[in-house]
């Protein structure tokens, strides 16, 4: 995720790519909801045909059982902005995504799913055991433009950015086309 160091500060992990930040506690001072802001990571927010309108800040909220690290199945995670993918069907809804480790894995895997890793995503034509996710006009979709090709494409955008990341004009967001 490029160079820079994070910094605690009152529950609060700072970085120049990204936040982390306990904002609710169980009675005994477990964490009980996080949320995490990615900066400089490329993802889809919307696509219209060939056109891919694509933004740097991606955040989501996760609500961790008061048994945690147990029972990581009942973690949720809930997308707090746009992002056009095939298990979130919007803003403020919970993603059909199962945990599948503690929350620096969490935390990891969102970046890969922001960037549309297959692996992640787990589309049933590449997956026997995966299903359609939350919405299946967005898992056709991309199945038809190609899985690997669209995570390519992001990585590459990422890669691009890393390089001109101290640019003061660098766009929130931007309209992409494919091939």
């Amino acid at each position: 995720m490029g160079t820079g160091t994070s910094e605690k500060k009152n529950n609060i992990w700072d970085h120049p790519q990204f936040t982390v930040a306990v904002v609710a506690q169980y009675p005994d001072f477990a964490h009980k909801t996080i949320r995490f802001m990615c900066r400089d990571l490329p993802g889809l927010i919307d696509v219209q045909g060939k056109h891919l309108n694509i933004s740097y800040q991606h955040d989501f909220q996760f609500t961790l059982p008061r048994e945690y690290p147990q029972n990581l199945g009942k973690i949720q995670i809930i997308a707090e902005t746009l992002l056009y993918h095939p298990r979130i069907t919007g803003i403020g809804t919970k993603a059909c995504y199962t945990v599948n480790g503690e929350v620096d894995r969490i935390l990891i895997d969102i970046i890969y799913n922001v960037l549309l890793r297959p692996e992640t995503v787990r589309p049933p034509n590449l997956y026997k055991d995966a299903d359609w996710g939350l919405d299946a006009s967005k898992m056709k979709w991309y199945i038809e433009y190609g899985p690997e090709k669209i995570y390519t494409h992001l990585k590459e955008l990422w890669a691009s950015n890393q390089i001109s990341q101290h640019s003061p004009s660098k766009p929130k967001k931007k309209v992409q086309f494919l091939d």
